[in-house]
């Protein structure tokens, strides 16, 4: 017997009781009309939308449009809340796959989940790209001293190989063969990359773009072993060096480089440095801000108050150095001497290197570098003061200048490389 359709027409304003029903398939579903189409009856009162309800589901229907489009719908309460829910377009889903969507979606209802609000915090997760930004803006500027780093690591690897995917729909097999790729060429970098990820889902969940029961897909992803990077410099590398800087033209990356060696400072400290924080007249030089999170002062040398007293003052700044980075002229110096494995930090190891074997003791020496190790050893450490300091850095200054002097003395004889 043929089903009379438009005796079970429902209008988005219909309660449950004026509800009729039918057994609604794939048939049934393709002759649903909007009934002002279907009947030409001007009597049919005119809904936004009419709504055909199941007798299998009861909370499951079927909505008609004026333009002849058809969704499956989902009414129920949750918390005390009505609410309405579109499961998916009939031309899409078929009636099968709706009512399964539906049976799980009920599964939810029942321990208190609402869909919609899942849904609706779904469609307010982040892009990669987009919380990136965020990352670096309101976090790594403010709490992450390799911020820098993170924003390139960021551009160059994460971005360009998932920044249009959702935060949420990363899974850790993504992460891990991201991880390998990268891996290949810098198993190093690999894993600073892989870290940095971890970090920003752990930011993004404290901050509430992720919900607290997401599991950070990086997270677990097995690292590449690192070895420790032991180069120092020999007695003929740091007189090259010497001779490098003493031809090098950018007169700040110069005695940036030259202070690294003579202090044993990491640059990045040396360059942010302020001529407020230099006492010429005690011959103190206070850093702020050190990667240990402490301040830290070292006495000046004789040598090293000459390389600052020759730094030529740019009344635009309060900056000693107003240049970003040494990275050409540390590029330009390692080419001049031939030693292109070098880096960089290495001055600084070397720096520690020559004083230990100079006799000042280990002691002295962390101190001197500032080693966050001197927090865990600290009573080992409080009976030193200032002098066997200074004293260490005055036979490590002159070391350093006997070393140069062959370089100045075929150049014209300067005292100091500045």
């Amino acid at each position: 017997m043929a089903t009379n359709i438009s005796s079970f027409i429902g209008g988005d304003g219909m309660s449950k009781a004026a509800r009729k029903r039918l057994r609604l398939t794939k048939s049934i579903i393709d002759k649903l009309e909007y009934p002002a189409l279907q009947s030409g009856n001007p009597d049919v009162p005119i809904y936004p939308s009419c709504i055909y309800w199941d007798t299998e589901i009861r909370s499951f229907a079927v909505r008609v449009f004026p333009s002849g489009k058809k969704s499956y719908i989902l009414d129920y309460r949750c918390r005390g809340r009505h609410r309405r829910m579109t499961i998916g377009s009939c031309s899409v889903l078929t009636l099968h796959q709706a009512r399964e969507r539906v049976r799980k979606l009920m599964i939810q209802i029942l321990d208190g989940v609402d869909p919609l609000e899942v849904r609706e915090s779904q469609r307010k997760v982040l892009t990669v790209t987009e919380f990136s930004n965020l990352f670096i803006e309101r976090y790594a500027k403010k709490f992450r001293k390799s911020w820098k780093e993170d924003a390139r690591r960021l551009h160059k690897h994460v971005i360009p190989a998932f920044g249009s995917i959702r935060l949420d729909a990363l899974q850790r097999g993504d992460i891990s063969a991201f991880h390998a790729e990268i891996g290949e060429s810098s198993p190093v970098e690999a894993n600073r990359v892989t870290e940095l990820f971890r970090r920003m889902f752990h930011v993004a969940m404290e901050w509430g773009y992720l919900p607290s029961t997401f599991e950070n897909p990086a997270k677990g992803v097995k690292k590449f072993p690192e070895k420790s990077r032991e180069r120092v410099l020999t007695e003929e590398e740091i007189i090259a060096i010497g001779q490098a800087l003493i031809e090098e033209q950018n007169v700040y990356a110069r005695t940036a480089i030259t202070l690294a060696l003579h202090l044993g400072n990491r640059i990045g400290e040396i360059l942010k440095a302020k001529w407020r924080d230099v006492n010429l007249k005690n011959r103190t030089w206070l850093f702020p801000d050190t990667k240990s999170g402490k301040q830290h002062t070292l006495p000046l040398t004789e040598e090293t108050v000459g390389l600052l007293e020759s730094i030529p003052r740019d009344s635009s700044t309060k900056e000693i150095f107003p240049i970003k980075s040494v990275r050409k002229a540390w590029e330009r110096i390692r080419k001049k001497t031939g030693l292109e494995n070098i880096r960089i930090h290495d001055l600084r190891r070397s720096a520690a290197s020559m004083m230990v074997d100079d006799g000042i003791s280990l002691h002295i020496v962390s101190k001197v570098l500032n080693h966050s190790s001197l927090s865990i050893t600290s009573g080992v450490y409080a009976h030193v003061g200032m002098d066997p300091v200074e004293d260490a850095l005055q036979k490590h200054s002159k070391k350093i200048v006997s070393l140069f002097q062959p370089a100045t003395d075929e150049t014209g004889g300067k005292e100091n490389v500045s």
